[in-house]
Formats: C-alpha cells, structure tokens, sequence
C-alpha cells in the first residue's frame, strides 16, 4: 500500500487536472453562448426601436453579420483542432 501510494496520488492529480479543464471550458463555452444571444436578442429589439437612424440600423445589422461570422470562425477552428487518427 505504502509502495503504490505516490502513483495512486500522482494519476489521481492528473485525472483531477483533466476533469478541472474540460469542465472550465464548458463553463465558459456556455457563457458566451449565454452572452451571444443576448447581445443578439438586444440588437433585435434595437432594431425593432423607430428612435433609431438608418446609419445605426445599418450598424447594428452589421455588428449582428459580425457575430455570426465569429461564431461560424470559433466552431471551424474548433473542428481543425480536432486530432484525427489515421
């Protein structure tokens, strides 16, 4: 028992060290999924405002092409990470 201890200890650390990882980035993957649709949802209802210039409704629909291409840019750049084996 006392022999295996340390690498019971050190591939425990590790599984922790993953586990920590992945769930951080999935907690932050659905923050700004969370913040995308409402910056979205803002801008519709901007939209939607008769107060607003055409110059502005202009900029808000191309501030809304803006986010989706990011989004479009994250998800590719997602998938060229990806490692496939042969």
């Amino acid at each position: 028992m006392v022999i295996i201890a340390p690498s019971v200890s050190i591939v425990l650390s590790l599984f922790w060290k993953y586990i920590s990882k992945k769930t951080n980035a999935y907690f932050k993957a659905k923050k700004v999924e969370r913040s995308k649709k409402l910056l979205q949802k803002k801008i519709e209802m901007a939209l939607q405002n008769d107060l607003i210039s055409p110059g502005e409704v202009a900029m808000l629909k191309r501030k809304m092409a803006e986010i989706e291409l990011q989004s479009i840019d994250n998800l590719a750049n997602k998938i060229k990470s990806i490692d496939f084996e042969d």
